[in-house]
């Protein structure tokens, strides 16, 4: 089953893992009112396609910008706002299993374009058995308390998703954890 971003993101809302806030296109681009909050306008296929690095513009207060950029994109994408997430810390967990083991990989990154480079922070990796993790068994590339302790955050939310096999993006803004993003593997 593959889903899009729009999905993935109200799936994680469904879950009650903590979520960007969407926010109604129409109504804002519609009303007299200023726009106050940077926003990350962003895009998910309408059909099965590319979900990942697709474009978007982030930081925006322009109307007459979002405007163009829906202009652009809208006959192939659905287009989703939210406030954008000025993270300390961003991060990707995937729960993959192979012919004979399952585990929980976990990623940091500094900023958003080490995120697109690659370029790791700090990593752990948790061995997983349907809904248990074995915390004890964990590998992680740095040693660093702090990193574990913001690993054992995340985890615990992702305690709530039943699924066997995910990625997850999510970041850290102000020391809380605001999931972005979710693929299923299927």
């Amino acid at each position: 089953m593959k889903i899009n971003k729009l999905e993935g993101i109200n799936i994680l809302r469904v879950f009650l893992l903590p979520t960007v806030k969407l926010i109604d296109l129409n109504k804002l681009l519609n009303s007299d009112k200023k726009i106050d909050d940077d926003l990350s306008i962003r895009l998910s296929p309408k059909k099965n396609g590319q979900n990942v690095f697709l474009p978007s513009i982030h930081n925006i207060k322009n109307k007459d910008d979002i405007k163009i950029f829906i202009k652009e994109y809208s006959k192939y994408y659905n287009i989703f706002a939210h406030k954008t997430v000025k993270p300390e810390l961003i991060g990707t967990a995937s729960r993959l299993e192979t012919y004979n083991k399952c585990e929980l990989y976990m990623e940091t990154y500094k900023d958003w374009d080490k995120r697109k480079s690659q370029t790791i922070f700090n990593g752990i990796i948790i061995p997983a058995f349907r809904d248990r993790f074995f915390l004890s068994y964990s590998k992680m590339m740095r040693k660093n308390e702090e990193d574990r302790i913001s690993f054992m955050k995340v985890l615990m939310h992702l305690r709530k998703l039943p699924f066997e096999t995910y990625n997850v993006e999510y970041a850290i803004e102000d020391g809380n954890i605001i999931f972005s993003e979710l693929v299923l593997y299927y």
